[in-house]
């Protein structure tokens, strides 16, 4: 829990006495104490007024803790349903709508996307490098496969066969699983950074290969795992894809561990209520405006209503006044109207629901609140309107975390999902409504509870097509709403980056977050002769490759650093200087050891991959020496040398290697000739 303060621990009268006996030290001329006194006077009314503050400050209500927080930076987490990748397997060729249903037990999943879905797997893989793969009939393949084979570069390109041809194909969605489990961990990619390879695809046809748009590119670029969502301009027969590198900076190739065509995401969320709004609105005669809807399972197979609004509130559209047509994936909505239409919102609810959303009619008194008679609600996918019956129209009000920071005139409330609460504020505090309540938009969600293993989530009443479906990993990311508490300490693990870059430390902090890169380790130093400027050595992580200086390293590396050094601070980057160590050693071996050689590389490979990760370490020739004679399988050390491939790293007269501030020295070769005798 938050640590509970008594903030009002000094009565009146006390508060008064420690004034009082104050004045000699602060002000000693002052010498009459008498009520009298006007000094006195204001003492007194100061008094009171601290013992009333105190007593406020102390009562810290619910309401209140969330603005104690703000004070601190922080804000609570609202409850998160939990995400899930569905695998499919189909008897025949279709399409799955967005928020079509899967279940697991009563635990229910929507698709998050309008997908199509073939009886056709993936069946070979072809690499940049000539390795092929044939893959069985299954939902999921696993595998080790480098794509671009083991030193990708520009213009290298892999190619996707499928067993089956997609007829009619305009989209195509392939999942790939990459491997990740490195040593030093990737940052998550965000938005203005740049990935470490571009790609290009083309859909192969029987005219050839063809162009097509990647609509969707979770991978960036085969770093992490993900779905590539592809769409061609005019339907195909899609034979396969191939993937091209337009530039390529990787750190590591990318190892693929798993590929799928029917991969498709869901999110766990029961729908009672969607709303959607109406694009690309257009006026088509006088009186005539229409727009354009996406198809979805809630459109296709629940009654939908339609609000239409000038930009100042929205109207009911009866149902005559609704033309409805179907294209492909798209709703053609035309409406009609004796007012410009800027709005058209389209609501869609099962019938049996219209209690649930229509819950209550405001009485136009502060402090409203209604039980919604539904807990576990989805606060993000929420959305409320209220008639106004003086002006005859519907508004839609807005959820806010605090009514506290509301004006009078402010259409807001406060839910609470987890209990199914609607509160309305008290004039001041937000309005107060008066009349009719309409949930247009409402989901439950189980929150943590919709953690679920892999292959739990199997059923789906919609699709006849499909024979099996099964979560191909576990489902997670659930979490309930915070508490305070939890908010609280949650900060405090976690930490937070620095706003700005003040200390060496604060720059070592932040380079190993910069976005979309793998930071095996970095030597932050001051600039030289007292410049005001910062030098910032890093060592990407190449796995065994020794790499040169990398662009898009270089890249997010100085955008990061930008936004949050200080002004006038000049930044410098420095990729590391490999140091090729070689090393000759002439060993007497003790007469029962079978093994010393062997035993000798286990050392020394060991003792340079713990030790000399640091930026500009001298090898020590004592060290290595060390290292070889304190073996139980070495009686003696007859030649030990230590030699060094680059021009800028200097030997010591005790043969230690003086390696520069950006230097990093790894083992390149030994040579271990071992005397059997003395």
């Amino acid at each position: 829990m938050l640590p509970v303060l008594n903030l009002d621990d000094e009565m009146y009268e006390e508060i008064l006495r420690h004034a009082k006996n104050s004045i000699p030290l602060l002000y000693p001329e002052w010498t009459d104490y008498n009520e009298h006194d006007p000094g006195i006077t204001f003492l007194e009314l100061l008094s009171w007024l601290k013992e009333a503050q105190q007593f406020y400050m102390n009562h810290m209500d619910i309401p209140m803790q969330p603005k104690f927080l703000q004070l601190l930076g922080l804000t609570g987490r609202r409850c998160r349903p939990a995400s899930a990748s569905i695998a499919l397997q189909s008897r025949q060729s279709g399409r799955l709508l967005r928020g079509t249903p899967f279940y697991s037990g009563d635990i229910c999943f929507t698709l998050t996307e309008t997908s199509e879905i073939y009886d056709s797997w993936i069946s070979e893989l072809h690499s940049a490098d000539g390795t092929q793969l044939h893959l069985e009939h299954k939902v999921f393949q696993e595998m080790q496969f480098y794509p671009f084979g083991r030193s990708p570069k520009a213009a290298d390109s892999f190619f996707v066969q499928f067993s089956k041809a997609l007829s009619g194909c305009r989209q195509a969605a392939l999942y790939f699983s990459v491997y990740s489990s490195y040593p030093v961990k990737r940052n998550p990619m965000q938005e203005g950074y740049r990935c470490l390879a571009e790609l290009e695809a083309q859909v192969q046809t029987a005219h050839g290969l063809q162009p097509c748009r990647i609509e969707t590119e979770e991978t960036d670029a085969f770093t992490v795992s993900g779905r590539i969502v592809l769409r061609t301009e005019n339907p195909e027969t899609i034979y396969g894809v191939r993937f091209s590198l337009k530039n390529a900076h990787y750190d590591v190739p990318p190892l693929l561990t798993g590929v799928s065509m029917q991969i498709l995401p869901a999110i766990q969320t029961e729908p009672r209520s969607v709303c959607s709004a109406v694009q690309n609105i257009r006026r088509i005669s006088a009186s005539q405006w229409q727009g354009e809807l996406p198809l979805t399972y809630a459109s296709a197979s629940w009654e939908t209503q339609y609000l239409i609004s000038d930009g100042d509130g929205y109207h009911l559209v009866p149902g005559d006044a609704v033309q409805i047509s179907v294209e492909d994936t798209t709703i053609i909505v035309t409406v009609t109207a004796d007012f410009p239409v800027q709005e058209i919102l389209a609501v869609s609810a099962a019938q049996q629901t219209y209690a649930l959303l229509h819950p209550a009619e405001g009485d136009g008194f502060p402090f409203q609140e209604y039980d919604l008679q539904c807990t576990d609600l989805y606060s993000d996918d929420f959305q409320l309107l209220i008639y106004d019956p003086f002006y005859e129209k519907w508004n839609l009000w807005r959820q806010v975390d605090s009514l506290l920071d509301a004006g009078h005139l402010d259409r807001v409330y406060e839910l609470s999902g987890e209990k199914g609460l609607l509160r309305f504020g008290d004039g001041f505090h937000g309005s107060m409504p008066a009349g009719p309540l309409w949930i247009i938009s409402l989901s439950r969600t189980h929150a943590e509870k919709g953690n679920l293993r892999g292959g739990d989530i199997t059923y789906s009443p919609a699709p006849e097509q499909i024979w099996r479906s099964a979560s191909y990993r576990e489902a997670q990311g659930g979490a309930a709403a915070e508490t305070p508490e939890v908010c609280y300490f949650r900060s405090r693990k976690e930490g937070s980056l620095p706003a700005r870059a003040v200390t060496l430390e604060d720059y070592e902090r932040l380079v190993y977050a910069v976005p979309g890169l793998m930071i095996r380790s970095c030597r932050i130093q001051p600039g030289a002769d007292g410049s005001n400027s910062v030098r910032i050595a890093i060592e990407p992580y190449t796995g065994t490759e020794k790499a040169g200086p990398n662009p898009v390293y270089a890249f997010n590396l100085l955008r990061f650093l930008e936004e949050r050094r200080l002004i006038g601070t000049q930044l410098q980057l420095q990729f590391p200087q490999y140091a090729e160590i070689c090393i000759y050693a002439a060993v007497y071996a003790q007469s029962h050891s079978t093994d010393a050689e062997q035993k000798i590389r286990q050392a020394l490979e060991a003792l340079f991959e713990t030790t000399y990760h640091s930026f500009g370490k001298p090898v020590l020739y004592s060290a290595v020496y060390a290292e070889i004679d304190l073996l139980k399988e070495v009686r003696s050390i007859q030649t030990l040398m230590l030699q060094c491939r680059n021009d800028k790293v200097k030997i010591s007269r005790s043969g230690d290697l003086i390696l520069p501030e950006n230097g990093l020295a790894y083992l390149s070769d030994m040579e271990i000739k071992i005397i059997s005798s003395m």
